[in-house]
């Protein structure tokens, strides 16, 4: 979380999970340090997704805070906070090597399950380029 000046006052980590009801992920996540009153900048990092935040959001202490809905984009599954060509070939290298009934090289093919459904397939592949049409 930054503040007006750029700082960092809290770096912190927690679970979240997808909720297949609504379609998006929620999670609680602990703040154990004391933050300014002041609005700060949420970001929010999620795996294999760019990241997102919510500016000018103030966090009050010791207590349930809820910040806005996040849209996040999916397909960044080199975690280098760009969708682009190595991500795609990442992803169809994979699905060609699964296709022959080989292991991907140098990851999972859960690390390729942008849809969260357990498997990586032709959906996740859709998935990516629905997100990246237009870009």
């Amino acid at each position: 979380m930054n503040g007006t000046t750029g700082a960092v006052h809290a770096d912190v980590t927690g679970n979240v999970m997808y909720q297949s009801a609504t379609g998006d992920y929620r999670g609680t996540i602990n703040i154990n340090s004391s933050l300014p009153s002041t609005p700060l900048t949420v970001a929010v990092l999620v795996g294999n997704y760019l990241s997102g935040g919510v500016e000018n959001h103030t966090i009050t202490p010791t207590t349930t805070n809820t910040i806005p809905t996040i849209t996040l984009t999916a397909g960044d599954v080199n975690a280098d906070d760009v969708i682009d060509i190595e991500d795609y070939n990442e992803l169809i290298s994979c699905y060609q090597q699964q296709a022959a009934k080989q292991a991907c090289i140098g990851a999972s093919p859960l690390v390729y399950d942008l849809n969260d459904d357990g498997i990586y397939d032709i959906s996740d592949l859709n998935l990516f380029l629905r997100e990246t049409k237009g870009n």
